[in-house]
């Protein structure tokens, strides 16, 4: 009889305890009953702040079956600019411990257009815990390969045992836009040029094309963007634009490698005029067979403080000779050397100066030809001397000369010399006056081109004198 109720006493208390460990499990579900709640940090970054441990709860070591339950709610803020295509169809979620040991995976499908969607696992409670999520194109279940479009994490999560641990992440497009090349990496304001890349303009939900900022440097940002491909869009240079990296932003999604674009003021091409010249401006006149020099500036823009030292690496001017090529060339070095005789009909060449097909400056060099002729004079005599008289023998002549050109310019004249001032002297008019018997050359030479001549040989003859004597 004792020994039955020592039985009875074990099993009531048996009974006891099991009745109040249900009661606490009941109670840790019970509707109504507010259970301590984590109070997580998690904004944009994703980062989650340390949970605070209720009393008499360990989570330096979770114990086996100790579950917990992690709710994550995914996002994408400003939806239309992040870069998350619209056929993003799966997400991925991994939980992995602080020393990378992976305690959860899952992969679900994305709803079809939102921007927001949250998935529920049932995990062992610890603490320090990092969550991982990955959006992809392809749906689930992923095959092998499957390309990230979008990534986001949270460090520091804290999950404890029977209780619900709300986590927000914000995910961040993989795919930021990327600069291979531009059509010209020159230009002035209001110039368009090209870019190319990959996801410079990305189609959205609804077909809507993410259309890039562009930024020069100095902040100034183009006001003119066209989409024109996923990777192509044309950029017309803003007001303010400085010389250096250009870069492109999608939502909070940048180049991550920006490219160098060059702003100028136009080229300038300058060179030396001559007085004798009446060309317009663009248009400059050269002797045949001869050089003239021409500089040339880019006229670049560089950001405040810097200056040309500060880009090595700045656009050469190149010089370009669209036609009359028989009339003369431009050298690289900007001499042109005009031709000694020109094609029958042709006296002018066109010659630019170009950073790129639309950066340039186009000028005409006309070749000037000039001849010469001079009026001769068979011969002259040598005055009479005083007293006497020298009749029917000059001792003076005027020659005449000419200088005539292919481009019927009305020029300067002539400048006259004599070889031999003690046989002949000339006058800047070209009169010619003997001074003792023997043959002066007398030239004539072009006040334009002094190479330009033509000479007259002139005799210069001693007069007899005759003694008549009348008785």
């Amino acid at each position: 009889m004792r020994r039955g109720t020592v039985w009875l006493l074990v099993a009531v208390a048996w009974l006891a305890a099991a009745f109040l460990a249900g009661c606490a499990v009941l109670r840790s579900v019970a509707p109504g009953v507010t259970l301590p709640q984590p109070r997580l940090a998690a904004g944009d970054s994703g980062q989650a702040a340390p949970v605070p441990v209720p009393a008499g709860q360990t989570l330096s070591a979770p114990v086996a079956n100790d579950k917990g339950f992690l709710r994550v709610r995914i996002r994408w803020p400003e939806y239309r600019s992040q870069l998350i295509p619209s056929d993003t169809n799966a997400i991925s979620l991994e939980v992995k411990t602080s020393g990378g040991t992976q305690l959860a995976y899952q992969v679900f499908g994305r709803p079809a257009g939102a921007s927001t969607t949250t998935a529920t696992m049932s995990i062992d409670a610890g603490n320090n815990l990092t969550v991982q999520v990955y959006a992809y194109r392809d749906p689930p279940p992923l095959p092998a390969g499957s390309q990230a479009t979008a990534q986001g994490s949270a460090s520091g999560v804290n999950v404890i045992r029977a209780q619900f641990t709300d986590l927000a992440i914000t995910l961040q497009s993989l795919s930021a836009p990327s600069i291979a090349s531009f059509s010209a990496n020159v230009g002035k304001v209001g110039d368009t040029f090209t870019i190319f890349g990959s996801n410079l303009a990305p189609t959205l939900p609804g077909n809507d094309i993410a259309t890039p900022t562009v930024v020069f440097e100095n902040g100034a940002t183009a006001s003119t963007v066209i989409p024109v491909a996923t990777g192509e869009v044309q950029v017309v240079v803003p007001a303010g634009a400085a010389c250096g990296n250009v870069l492109l932003k999608q939502g909070n999604q940048s180049t991550e490698n920006p490219a160098t674009f060059y702003v100028t003021n136009g080229v300038l091409i300058s060179t030396s005029t001559e007085s004798w010249d009446p060309s317009a401006a663009g248009t400059t006149v050269i002797p045949n067979a001869s050089t003239r020099s021409f500089a040339v500036n880019a006229g670049f823009v560089f950001p405040a403080g810097s200056s040309s030292v500060d880009f090595p690496s700045l656009p050469a001017i190149k010089w370009q000779q669209t036609a009359g090529r028989d009339v003369g060339r431009m050298g690289q070095d900007g001499v042109f050397t005009a031709s000694a005789s020109l094609p029958a009909g042709i006296v002018d060449t066109k010659v630019s100066a170009a950073l790129t097909p639309i950066v340039s400056n186009e000028i005409t060099v006309k070749v000037l030809i000039i001849s010469v002729s001079v009026t001769p004079t068979a011969s002259i005599n040598v005055p009479a001397p005083e007293g006497q008289t020298s009749a029917g023998f000059a001792s003076t002549a005027q020659l005449t000369g000419t200088a005539t050109n292919n481009l019927g310019l009305s020029l300067s004249g002539l400048t006259w010399t004599s070889n031999d001032a003690a046989t002949a002297t000339v006058n800047a008019t070209g009169l010619v006056s003997a001074a003792s018997g023997g043959i002066a050359v007398v030239t004539a030479k072009s006040s334009v081109d002094t190479r330009r001549l033509a000479t007259s040989s002139i005799e210069v003859k001693q007069k007899g004198i005759v003694d008549i004597t009348v008785d």
